[in-house]
C-alpha cells in the first residue's frame, strides 16, 4: 500500500514525533468516567505496573510496552482492551490490532476471547481477518477475510485483527473518517525496521508496516499503543543501546516507553538470569515453580541425565561432542533422551498444561530430525517441537533449545544464530527448566567477525552470558557421542 500524503498523523509523527506521542488526550474522555474507570482496574487483577500503564495510556497518543519474557503483554493487551472498552469507551470505539506474525495476532485475540469470558460486562465484536475462513465457528470471534469486514462491523464497538496485509487492503476501502479510536502493534520490534534516531523517539517504526498502523488511526484522536522487548524500546525511544545492567542500574526509558515488571513465567532461578538484562527490579511472581520427579523412577536414570534435568538448576548447558556431519542425527538423540526421562519420571500430579516439553529450534532440518525421532518414541500431544519463531508467547516447564547445527561456515550462517531475539525467545519460554543443547564449536567465537556487527556481538554476548550462569551453577554436562549407530547411549567425558 502507499503511504497517503495528506495523513496528518503519519506526517506530525515524522515532523515531530515528541509533539506527537506527548499530546494530551485527556479531555477526549470525560474526567467522572475515567476517574470511575481507573478504580476499577483492581477489578480485572492488573499488578501495579500494568495499571500505570493503563492510566498513562489514557493520557496520550503513543504508548509503547517494553515487556521483557514472562511478563505477560499479551495478557496485559487482552486485559486492557476489556478495561477499556468496559469502562471507558463508547459504543462506536474501534480498537486495530497488528503484529508480524499471523500466529502473534491469533494469540492475542484468542486471549482477548479468554479473558472475556471472566468479565462479562463489555460489549463488543471481536473480528479476526484471515486468510482462509476456517471449517468450524470460533466461540465469540467472526472470521472474515479482509475484503469482506465492512459487512461484518455493524455500529457497535469492535475489535479487529489481522496482519499488515490485511490492514492495507481494509485501509484502501475505509473512508477517512472511519479510522481506529486506539491502534495495537504487537511484537513492534519484529517489523524489521532501521535503526535510526529523529529526535530520541519512534523513527524506526515507520517503516512501511508501522506506518500503515499510523495511517488507521483517526486524525485527531486516534492512540497508538506498540509493544515489543528491548530491540523497540532501547535502541531507539532512549539514548542507550546497551541490554546489559549492572545492578541497581536501570533503563532511561524516554517519555513514552513503560515496562512491564511483572515476571509471571519464570521461576527465581530463571529470572534472576534475565535480570541481567531487564534490571533486578523485574520480579518473578512464581518463584518457587520447579521440576518434580518421582524419586523410584529418578534414581534409575544415569548420571548424566539426571545432571541435566536437575530440578534444583533451573539453567544447564549440555555441549556435545560428536562428529560435525552427523550432528543433526546426534542432536535429535540427545534430546529424545533428555525428553524421554522427562516425561517417564514427572510428578502427574502437578496438574500443568500439555505439552510437558518444548523442543525449540533455529532451524527447518533440526526440527524434522527431533521429531522424526520423538515420534518413535513419545506420545502425540505430550511434547511440542517446532522453530524459534512458531514459538513466540508459549511457555512450558521444560524447554530444550538446540543449538548444535552449524549449517554452514559462512557469515550469514552465523549472523542466523547469533541473532539475540533467537536465543532470547528460545530461552525465556522457560518456566521451570531450559535445558540447552549446543557445542563448543558454537560457544567459542571464530575470530573477531563476530564483534564487528551489533546484533551478532549482542547474541554471543547472551551465549555467554548462559555460559558463565551454567558454569557458576556447575550445571555443564559433557556428552559424547561418536558412533552414529549407537542406541541413545551417551558416555560422559
Amino acid at each position: 500500500m502507499l503511504l497517503n500524503a495528506d495523513n496528518n498523523s503519519y506526517l506530525a509523527i515524522i515532523e515531530n514525533p515528541n509533539q506527537w506521542a506527548a499530546a494530551s488526550l485527556d479531555d477526549t474522555i470525560a474526567k467522572d468516567i475515567k476517574s470511575a474507570a481507573l478504580k476499577l482496574r483492581d477489578e480485572f487483577g492488573m499488578s501495579p505496573s500494568q495499571q500505570l500503564i493503563s492510566r498513562e495510556t489514557m493520557r496520550r497518543r503513543l504508548q509503547i510496552v517494553w515487556d521483557p519474557p514472562g511478563s505477560g503483554k499479551t495478557h496485559f493487551l487482552a486485559l486492557f482492551v476489556l478495561w477499556y472498552l468496559t469502562y471507558l469507551a463508547d459504543k462506536s470505539v474501534r480498537i486495530g490490532i497488528t503484529a508480524y506474525t499471523r500466529a502473534a495476532v491469533k494469540n492475542l485475540l484468542d486471549r482477548i476471547v479468554q479473558v472475556r469470558q471472566r468479565n462479562t460486562n463489555s460489549d463488543f465484536k471481536l473480528i479476526s481477518m484471515v486468510r482462509e475462513l476456517p471449517k468450524e465457528p470460533i466461540e465469540g470471534m467472526i472470521c472474515c477475510q479482509a475484503n469482506s469486514l465492512q459487512r461484518h462491523l455493524g455500529h457497535g464497538a469492535v475489535v479487529i485483527g489481522g496482519t499488515v496485509w490485511d490492514w492495507s487492503k481494509v485501509r484502501q476501502a475505509w473512508p477517512e473518517e472511519a479510522g481506529c479510536d486506539i491502534f495495537i502493534i504487537d511484537e513492534g520490534s519484529q517489523v524489521h525496521p532501521k535503526i535510526t534516531k529523529f529526535n530520541g523517539v519512534l523513527k524506526h517504526l515507520l517503516v512501511s508496516d508501522a506506518a500503515i498502523g499510523i495511517e488507521m488511526l483517526k486524525q485527531s484522536t486516534g492512540r497508538l499503543i506498540v509493544a515489543g522487548d528491548h530491540m523497540v524500546s532501547l535502541n531507539v525511544i532512549t539514548a542507550s543501546g546497551d541490554f546489559f545492567l549492572g545492578k541497581g542500574s536501570r533503563h532511561d526509558f524516554g517519555p513514552s516507553t513503560m515496562q512491564l515488571k511483572d515476571n509471571w513465567r519464570m521461576n527465581d532461578e530463571l529470572n534472576g538470569f534475565f535480570q541481567q538484562i531487564y534490571g533486578d527490579d523485574y520480579l518473578a511472581r512464581y518463584p518457587d515453580i520447579r521440576c518434580s520427579y518421582q524419586k523410584r523412577v529418578w534414581e534409575g536414570l544415569s548420571e548424566h541425565v539426571r545432571q541435566a534435568l536437575a530440578a534444583d538448576k533451573a539453567i544447564s548447558l549440555i555441549k556435545v561432542q560428536g562428529k560435525r556431519n552427523h550432528m543433526l542425527q546426534t542432536e535429535a538423540r540427545v534430546v529424545t533422551t533428555v525428553v524421554k526421562a522427562h516425561l517417564q519420571c514427572r510428578n502427574d500430579n502437578l496438574l500443568r498444561p500439555k505439552p510437558y516439553a518444548m523442543i525449540v529450534t533455529p532451524h527447518h532440518r533440526q526440527r524434522n530430525a527431533v521429531r522424526s525421532l520423538l515420534k518413535q518414541e513419545v506420545d502425540d500431544g505430550l511434547v511440542m517441537v517446532d522453530t524459534v519463531e512458531k514459538m513466540q508467547g508459549l511457555e512450558c516447564e521444560l524447554v530444550i533449545a538446540c543449538f548444535t547445527f552449524l549449517r554452514a561456515e559462512s557469515e550469514q550462517a552465523l549472523d542466523f544464530l547469533l541473532d539475540f531475539r533467537r536465543w532470547n525467545v528460545a530461552v525465556s519460554r522457560a518456566r521451570c527448566k531450559v535445558i540447552v543443547v549446543t557445542t563448543n564449536e558454537m560457544l567459542v567465537p571464530r575470530g573477531m567477525k563476530v564483534f564487528q556487527k551489533k546484533e551478532t556481538a549482542e547474541g554471543w554476548g547472551f551465549v555467554w552470558l548462559l555460559e558463565q550462569w551454567a558454569n557458576q551453577h556447575q550445571s555443564i554436562v559433557h556428552w559424547k557421542d561418536w558412533d552414529d549407530d549407537d542406541d541413545g547411549e551417551f558416555e560422559d567425558f
